[in-house]
């Protein structure tokens, strides 16, 4: 009985250790399992599935203003800018009349390291410039391969892109709508159509200037037409530039003003310049303008100068400082171009608020008056 007893004993022994073994068996196989897990996620992130550079995009822009071509692509890489080893380019060209054959134009290295040839070091755009002494007047057709290399010998994808290199054309302009002449404090309206191969809005402005009669230019960077619908210009971009233009009514200036229109577009191109003459029939009085005093039986020498007009109406006021003065006649069809008149003084009441009036015989809405009062006494 007691061997029975001693055997169940061993018996259950071994029972209890078989269990225990199998449960750190099994551990084991879970902790195992756990770090061959944990390694296959760290080599997900350590060594990625791409390892190619790749470019973003390209692009081929053409400056009709430098003349000159840019080239221009986005390169990224999975290991960092560092594993680029080198993106290079092929520029090909055909003329653009047959368009049919290319040929290699230029080819080399674009760079990401800053001025001259890129514009920002380090921003993961390659750029290369071919500036005008290559371009010049090389009209055509142009594109532009990129491949990009890195340290290990992976390459990207071909990408291209293609621009057109042709000379400006400069703006074309026509006269619709302008003066022959006008009275002193009209407004005066001009009207230009224009047009550009290169589309309406390649034309920044059309801006003039005015040749005043004393030989004078008047100029202004503020002297534009409008092509936007608005103070007088009918409808907006229609290529109808409009101006409306006042006029001095105290200016002493008469004669011819003639006006010079130009446009020009972003290139800086300018179109021929119109050139608009446009007269203004007047007269100015050149003597007696300052404060003098004269006596009765004097001798008082009117002197003027006048355009366009033919014979003279000549007045006096004694109350220049009335409202409104009133006037007294000197002489009638007086001729214009003998620019003087003698007229004696009659012995009239004293006065220190005297002014001579000249006027057009015809049109007695052009005049002049003497600019200072002077005194007629005994």
């Amino acid at each position: 009985m007691d061997k029975e007893i001693s055997k169940k004993s061993l018996t259950g022994k071994f029972y209890f250790y078989s269990i225990r073994a199998n449960k750190y068996f099994f551990s084991l196989i879970l902790i195992i399992c756990m770090i061959l897990s944990f390694s296959c996620f760290n080599n997900g992130i350590e060594e990625p599935d791409e390892t190619d550079p790749f470019i973003v995009d390209v692009n081929l822009d053409y400056s009709q203003l430098a003349k000159s071509l840019f080239i221009s692509a986005k390169v990224t890489d999975p290991q960092g800018w560092e594993d680029i080893d080198s993106v290079y380019f092929y520029l090909y060209r055909k003329d653009p009349v047959s368009a049919a054959m290319e040929a290699i134009f230029l080819y080399g290295n674009l760079n990401d390291d800053g001025p001259p040839q890129d514009i920002i070091k380090r921003d993961d755009v390659y750029s290369y410039l071919v500036d005008s002494s290559m371009i010049s007047d090389n009209e055509g057709f142009y594109r532009v391969t990129v491949q990009a290399f890195d340290s290990a010998g992976n390459t990207s994808d071909i990408v291209s892109d293609t621009e057109e290199v042709k000379q400006n054309s400069p703006p074309v302009i026509y006269l619709l709508e302008a003066p022959d002449s006008f009275e002193k404090g009209d407004t005066l309206i001009f009207r230009i159509r224009a047009t550009d191969l290169d589309g309406l809005d390649d034309i920044v402005a059309i801006t003039y200037s005015v040749r005043l009669p004393d030989g004078n230019i008047n100029a202004d960077q503020t002297f534009q037409m409008r092509d936007d619908g608005e103070f007088g210009d009918e409808h907006k971009d229609d290529g109808i530039f409009t101006i409306y233009q006042p006029t001095n009514k105290e200016s002493k200036l008469q004669e011819l003003f003639t006006f010079y229109f130009v446009a020009k577009d972003y290139c800086g191109a300018l179109s021929d310049t119109i050139t608009v003459p446009v007269s203004n029939p007047g007269v100015t009085i050149t003597h007696p303008n300052l404060t003098e005093t004269f006596h009765y039986g004097d001798t008082l020498t009117i002197e003027w100068e006048s355009a366009y007009i033919s014979k003279l109406k000549l007045e006096y006021t004694m109350n220049s400082n009335g409202s409104p003065p009133s006037f007294e006649n000197i002489a009638d069809n007086v001729s214009a171009s003998q620019g003087s008149y003698d007229w004696i003084i009659p012995s009239v009441s004293s006065s220190e608020f005297c002014k001579i009036r000249v006027s057009d015989n015809q049109q007695l809405s052009r005049y002049d008056l003497s600019d200072n009062p002077f005194s007629i006494k005994p």
